[in-house]
């Protein structure tokens, strides 16, 4: 068992992979931290109220933001995709957002969104 000081306020979301565990906190960090000996590897500041997690392969974790997802490689800290979910309103921000088989479900306000990832493989589909 671990115990880490993972963040400076509330940890509002955490998910996990083979290799990591990502948490995000209302301090505006996403922390990512090695899953077997719970050392940080990387801290990502975001400017945005991001609100849900969601892990797209072992190293590639998605986020939401006002108006749009964003793909972010946990190895380096970067973005490595942004999809825009309404190019007319920018406000809503998705708040659950769900893995399934390449593709990923989330909220738009009143609506549901299925964004496809066509370069993930799909292959592990139940």
């Amino acid at each position: 068992m671990y115990k880490i000081q993972a963040h400076d306020d509330s940890i509002v979301a955490l998910v996990g992979s083979p290799s990591y565990v990502i948490s995000l906190g209302l301090d505006e960090r996403i922390r990512v931290w090695d899953r077997f000996q719970g050392h940080p590897l990387n801290t990502i500041t975001v400017s945005h109220a991001y609100s849900a997690l969601v892990m797209l392969t072992p190293s590639l974790l998605v986020t939401g933001k006002p108006g749009a997802l964003v793909v972010w490689d946990a190895r380096s800290g970067e973005v490595a995709r942004e999809v825009k979910l309404d190019c007319s309103n920018m406000q809503l921000c998705p708040k659950i957002m769900l893995p399934a088989c390449g593709s990923v479900i989330c909220d738009y306000g009143n609506q549901m969104r299925i964004v496809r990832f066509p370069l993930v493989a799909a292959d592990k589909c139940d």
